[in-house]
């Protein structure tokens, strides 16, 4: 019976250090993961420390907050690097050439259009999110305005551009290995 009792509390205090012993892991894999070295240590005051004397510096301890986008617009994407605000003027048409393209791709697409005289921007589809894991992505734009008014006045010079565009498109694919297809692009109207 004794022995009993002595294993049982032996497979307690295993289970317990064991336990133990796993939390501490997640703890430094947490703060690992945070960018920290080590978790923050309370160290306590010596005779000697003056009261107003700040031993840590939370400076140290946390890493700072993400850089707010620019205000009075998100950044756009455009071959001059980011620009702010959106240039694209409010009920005009602008042909979209694809979604969601992730942004090393988006840049690439907008330098390879600056080359062959087309002007083009990457329009962020998130721009309130944040990093993270996920990269940002981009709408692809040309900067050929279509107002509403003039829509089906323009339709040859619309269509024209439309073309032209498949055609680089092509190149693109072919001679960069894009994955954007400008084929599937069409008009979209910018509310502003």
């Amino acid at each position: 019976m004794f022995i009993a009792i002595a294993c049982v509390l032996v497979l307690l205090a295993g289970v317990w250090a064991g336990a133990y012993n796993l939390g501490r892991a997640r703890e430094k894999a947490e703060w690992e993961r945070m960018g920290l070295t080590q978790a923050p240590r309370v160290r306590e005051p010596q005779g000697d420390t003056p009261v107003d004397e700040t031993p840590a510096k939370p400076q140290d301890l946390v890493r700072p907050d993400p850089p707010l986008p620019a205000p009075g617009g998100h950044a756009v994407l455009s071959t001059g690097g980011r620009t702010t605000p959106d240039p694209r003027l409010a009920a005009h048409n602008y042909l979209k050439l694809a979604a969601s393209v992730p942004e090393p791709e988006a840049k690439g697409v907008i330098d390879f259009l600056a080359s062959q005289n087309v002007q083009a921007i990457g329009v962020p589809v998130d721009p309130g999110r944040t990093q993270g894991n996920n990269p940002v992505r981009y709408d692809l734009y040309t900067l050929m305005g279509v107002g509403s008014s003039e829509f089906r006045a323009r339709a040859r010079e619309r269509d024209e551009h439309r073309d032209l565009l498949t055609r680089l498109g092509e190149r693109w694919r072919r001679e960069h290995r894009g994955t954007v297809d400008f084929a599937r692009s069409h008009w979209d109207k910018h509310e502003g």
